[in-house]
């Protein structure tokens, strides 16, 4: 999770690989968001876009989403992909980001 102040907090629990076995281990896990917070979700490909020679770990990763901060939804998104990108500009995986920023309420 991107802060709205650009910390980042990782969320939930490492699990099952989806789609490996037909009976993931799948656990509950909650979070609060506040506003301007946004929840990052991504696949491998964004993490592992340079391997074998470079491999985000949660640092790097953490590092990249710090320099999203204050960006809108789609910014987040493009910062992460842009940044995966610049590493290997033809990934050998696919890269997928979702994104989900709380609003202030009205």
């Amino acid at each position: 999770m991107l802060r709205a102040d650009g910390s980042v907090d990782e969320l939930g629990v490492h699990g099952t690989l989806l789609g490996l076995v037909e009976r993931p281990d799948l656990q509950d896990c909650s979070g609060e968001l506040h506003p301007g917070d946004t929840i990052v979700l991504y696949t491998d490909g964004l993490t592992e876009a340079g391997a074998p020679e470079q491999v985000w770990g949660p640092d790097e990763l953490a590092a990249v989403l710090r320099g999203a901060a204050g960006r809108s939804v789609h910014g987040v998104v493009e910062h992460a992909v842009g940044a995966a990108r610049g590493v290997q500009p033809q990934p050998r995986d696919d890269i997928a980001v979702v994104a989900l920023q709380a609003l202030a309420p009205e």
